[in-house]
């Protein structure tokens, strides 16, 4: 959601994921609930098209693969020379405990001074 709100507005955004593109999609994308597959298969074939994808080398059986990536994307953020720096965290907004990676890499950004923009994907009745 949050690429493709990137992509609308013409926001610069580089994918940084821990494995392949493959290995992801299958533990990250397709194993939620929802058609995920296709919209994340478009983001990806435009970040290729344009250089803006960085896959890092773990395997899909080691636990640090997200926490790496989190740090990978919060540093090439806090290095990008222009434009405002921020980090879009799409989730459902609830912490699940030590190695949550969404909520690491929010924690992470807002610790180096960036702006956290949370997309909620569930709607919390108060």
């Amino acid at each position: 959601m949050a690429l493709e709100a990137c992509q609308a507005l013409a926001i610069p955004a580089t994918i940084v994921l821990p494995f392949s593109v493959a290995v992801f999609r299958e533990v990250s994308v397709i194993d939620r609930p929802g058609d995920w597959g296709p919209r994340f298969d478009q983001v990806i074939a435009r970040a290729r098209v344009h250089s803006d994808l960085v896959e890092l080398d773990f395997t899909k059986n080691d636990q640090r693969a997200f926490l790496e990536a989190n740090h990978e994307i919060v540093a090439r953020v806090t290095a990008a020379n222009a434009g405002e720096k921020f980090a879009i965290v799409v989730w459902d907004g609830a912490k699940r405990g030590e190695g949550d990676a969404t909520a690491d890499l929010a924690d992470e950004a807002r610790q180096v001074g960036l702006e956290v923009i949370e997309v909620l994907t569930v709607d919390h009745i108060r």
